[in-house]
């Protein structure tokens, strides 16, 4: 992995006293994180580069009652493997390792509620940093259109977190989320990660093996399989399957359309039957025009 010219220092609210909060928002690309940046910030944000690298570091003011929370988007992330810039850069933010922004004192989530199993990946990995997370829901309305129904109480129950149902464009949940956020920041207790042996998240030392790929640790590995299991299990408990029966029906119709014989007896069926239809159609209109033409005589 190269090295970025980041600067790295230990987390500065250790040392002094930051009266304002500090909150990273994190996400999969396409998972809404801008357009709900956008509604936390309105105008009030500004963006730049991270100090030495040509990631682009975007962060705002977000007012939530008397707190003026300091608002870091995160570049877009699939995991926190650190196999790219990007990756590399959100663990620094996450760790409090850069020079001029303090450790976050909660981490939104924006999961895509119609990919929630392959979103629910880099959760777990959020959680394992032991900093305070709240879901921030989103495509919630497009998950139900694909016959998806989250159950989004259990899914805060089985992840022990906050899960805010969100749209950003309409400011529903907003306030909800707001709300959550600040009382996760201030609060002292970290999240549980059950799929840890211990449940109290990572070790110190064991901070950089925090990843989704396989090593020759199999420690590690055996974390990589638990949080696998632990993120199906998640899923099959608060998600609500498409129906069985309606299914099975689509997959018999696709079967059959799409077959490389019947599908093409289909298709020059329903062609013959259009020409038909407009053959007779053709037929009729001008048989009446001639039988006109010939009373006419």
């Amino acid at each position: 992995m190269k090295a970025t010219n980041t600067q790295t220092i230990e987390n500065p609210r250790s040392a002094v006293h930051n009266p304002q909060l500090t909150v990273a928002l994190a996400g999969n690309p396409n998972a809404g994180k801008t357009t709900l940046f956008n509604a936390l910030t309105g105008l009030r944000q500004k963006v730049a580069n991270f100090s030495g690298v040509t990631v682009e570091r975007k962060e705002g003011n977000w007012k939530v009652g008397d707190e003026d929370i300091k608002l870091i988007d995160l570049p877009g992330l699939y995991s926190l493997d650190a196999t790219s810039l990007d990756e590399q850069i959100a663990r620094e933010v996450l760790m409090g390792r850069l020079a001029d922004l303090p450790k976050p004192d909660a981490i939104i989530a924006v999961v895509d509620a119609t990919n929630l199993e392959r979103n629910l990946y880099l959760v777990t990995q959020l959680l394992e940093y032991g900093i305070p997370v709240v879901i921030a829901l989103t495509m919630v309305d497009l998950a139900e259109k694909q016959n998806l129904e989250i159950d989004t109480k259990k899914l805060s129950k089985l992840l022990k977190i906050p899960v805010i149902e969100i749209k950003a464009k309409q400011k529903t949940g907003i306030n909800e989320l707001a709300g959550k956020v600040l009382e996760s920041a201030k609060s002292i207790e970290k999240p549980k990660t059950n799929w840890i042996a211990n449940g109290n998240g990572f070790h110190e030392a064991n901070k950089e093996d925090i990843h989704l790929s396989l090593t020759d640790n199999q420690a590690a590995n055996k974390q990589i399989f638990a949080r696998y299991a632990f993120i199906s299990e998640v899923y099959q408990k608060s998600v609500k399957p498409v129906d069985e029966s309606e299914a099975k029906f689509s997959e018999k119709i696709d079967r059959i359309l799409t077959h490389k014989f019947f599908g093409l007896v289909i298709l020059v069926a329903i062609l013959l039957l259009v020409f038909q239809t407009i053959l007779v159609s053709f037929l009729r209109c001008n048989l009446f025009k001639l039988f006109l033409f010939i009373k006419k005589l």
